[in-house]
């Protein structure tokens, strides 16, 4: 199993900030997010620029570009420089990419939280789908029942067969 994907901070002694990415990023093991950053920042406050080293980056997907997108952001708003060479051609490039064209106006979508009333609402709707799914999984339940004890259900012995053989132990 690779090492997940995490970050740790460098301070250099010419006011760089280095941030060390390590082992394996992607979607699925989840990511680091750049409040960490945001601490560091806040904490130790002047930064002349900041630094990226990849070396031990195993391996990546999209999930970098989005940490790193979040971190370009904060440099920007700070006035720091990000200085981009320590990290993979390939991130790199899609950095450039995904900065090239600005975001659109209202592409992102305000988190808005529910009020009771379409809370109670969403349960009880959800809630009311799950017994009428229930109440039909039964009813088909007993009519195969019936069937089966009146001696006229119609199934075949090789798909019985099968379904045997897929529940069971695999067979070399």
């Amino acid at each position: 199993m690779s090492d997940p994907g995490r970050l740790s901070f460098i301070q250099d002694q010419d006011g760089t900030l280095v941030i060390r990415l390590v082992g394996a990023w992607s979607l699925r093991s989840g990511i680091p997010s750049a409040t960490d950053l945001q601490g560091q920042v806040a904490s130790t406050g002047n930064w002349r620029r900041v630094a990226f080293d990849a070396r031990e980056l195993t391996s990546w997907d999209s999930s970098v570009l989005t940490f790193l997108v979040e971190v370009s952001e904060l440099c920007r708003q700070r006035g720091i420089p990000m200085d981009r060479e320590g990290l993979p051609v390939g991130v790199q490039k899609l950095l450039a990419l995904a900065e090239a064209v600005p975001e659109r106006k209202g592409a992102r979508r305000e988190v808005t939280e529910a009020s009771l009333l379409e809370r109670i609402g969403t349960s009880t709707i959800g809630a009311a789908d799950s017994f009428t799914e229930m109440l039909a999984f039964l009813g088909e339940m007993t009519i195969t029942f019936v069937r089966l004890f009146r001696l006229k259900a119609h199934y075949r012995a090789s798909d019985l067969l099968l379904l045997i053989q897929q529940c069971g132990a695999l067979w070399a």
